[in-house]
């Protein structure tokens, strides 16, 4: 185990180099935990209460939090500075994890987790834009609608970024973007939007 070489002090200094540092640190986990609005889309199709999928939501990225966080400081604590150096990190120091046994292999393990993680999101994010543009088309069914918008996705995605590089520099940038708009500024901008309109709409009942 890699317990005796963690070292809590390699966590610091904090704020060595001001706050902007950290700011921009948080913009991959401001995209990772954004993509939870797209559970928003199975509601209509999941018989449970509201409320109790709200409340459930909210213990799940509680325990995402805790879980990124944790992995977060084991990872800087065995690393420290080199963590930079590295693209993935989490990969790195799991070479120098020993557990006999059935996990002693347990790379494999962590990157079946990483696929099955990648697949999900890949068909979740596929489903919605399916369904977005079935609901567009009236009386289109987004069954078969699935394989034109997988494959039009796929060569759009083909097109804009033809190489790891590309895909790696603007890629993220095209990334980071559209996940902040249409999970996070969008969602608040139509909410808003829903509940003035709720408002205005009990006082037109109230005054007619």
């Amino acid at each position: 185990m890699i317990i005796p070489e963690l070292s809590p002090y390699r966590l610091l200094p904090l704020l060595d180099h001001g706050l902007l540092a950290p700011l921009q640190g948080t913009l991959a986990p401001i995209v990772w935990f954004s993509q939870f609005i797209w559970c928003a889309f199975y509601m209509p199709a999941v018989d449970v209460p509201a409320k109790k999928m709200f409340v459930s939501g909210c213990w799940f990225v509680l325990a995402t939090t805790v879980a990124l966080l944790i992995i977060f400081a084991v990872v800087i604590s065995f690393l420290g500075d080199a963590t930079v150096q590295y693209l993935y990190p989490f990969d790195m120091v799991e070479r120098y994890v020993q557990i006999t046994g059935i996990l002693e292999r347990s790379s494999v393990l962590f990157m079946i987790v990483w696929l099955l993680g990648i697949f999900v999101k890949v068909a979740s994010l596929l489903f919605i834009l399916n369904l977005a543009v079935a609901q567009t088309g009236r009386g289109m069914r987004y069954r078969k609608t699935s394989i034109p918008v997988t494959v039009v996705f796929f060569l759009i995605v083909l097109a804009l970024f033809p190489t790891n590089e590309s895909l790696q520099h603007e890629g993220r940038l095209v990334l980071y973007l559209c996940s902040v708009a249409g999970n996070l500024v969008i969602p608040l901008l139509l909410v808003i939007f829903l509940l003035i309109f709720r408002k205005a709409k009990g006082k037109t009942r109230m005054q007619s």
